[in-house]
């Protein structure tokens, strides 16, 4: 987590930002917001497959994360397996998304609740 001392922050494990680059953090949620990710071929659409998926790019996606990874230090999130989340944040950022992403959160990290979103029956 976040914690404050002396003007600079602490970022998770003891990552220090300086003054001069802090920034705050974002968290990106993968599928539905930056993609969408579905089990059969939509016609007439752009796809690459990731695993057993097809994944479409969202208008505009590239540039937002271009203009997010200078501005915010980056998280993303999705309530996917984590060697699911790995692939599609590898698709979004390139092979070296270490640079551009401070932390994955995948499903396991998610709390159940018992709560279902209506459509999701």
């Amino acid at each position: 987590g976040w914690s404050r001392s002396c003007g600079d922050v602490f970022f998770g494990q003891g990552l220090k930002m300086s003054k001069a680059n802090k920034r705050i953090l974002l968290v990106l949620d993968v599928n539905g917001f930056l993609l969408e990710r579905t089990r059969k071929k939509l016609p007439n659409l752009p796809c690459v497959k990731v695993r057993s998926t097809y994944v479409y790019n969202r208008p505009g996606m590239m540039e937002f994360v271009k203009w997010c990874t200078e501005l915010f230090v980056l998280g993303v999130w999705s309530t996917a397996k984590r060697e699911n989340v790995v692939e599609l944040v590898k698709h979004i950022f390139g092979t070296s998304y270490h640079q551009d992403v401070a932390f994955i959160l995948d499903g396991s990290s998610c709390t159940p609740t018992g709560l279902r979103h209506p459509e999701n029956k």
